[in-house]
Order: structure tokens, then sequence, then C-alpha cells
């Protein structure tokens, strides 16, 4: 949460750094929310001007 930050922050964060940044491992299996499926409805009205 700290790395690359200006000002430096202090040192109560030892676990943080450049050298400390590795790649997320994200899961493999799918979760139930990647199957999700959105539907889109749409709606239109035609404007009458009235004078």
């Amino acid at each position: 949460m700290t790395s690359g930050v200006t000002p430096t922050p202090c040192d109560l964060l030892p676990d943080q750094g450049p050298e400390k940044i590795t790649a997320c491992d994200f899961p493999e299996e799918s979760l139930p929310i990647d199957k999700l499926e959105l539907k889109k409805c749409a709606y239109s009205m035609k404007y009458v001007e009235m004078y």
C-alpha cells in the first residue's frame, strides 16, 4: 500500500517496498459471480412537443 509514494512513509511497515511487490495469485477455479449474465432492456418513448 505504500510502495512508490512521496513523501516516503515511516518505517512502521517493514514488509512494504518495491522489492516486496509480487504478482497477485488469483484463484484458478471459476467463482459463481463469473457466471453472472446481465440482462439488458431498453425503453424508448417518442417525444411530442405540445404548443
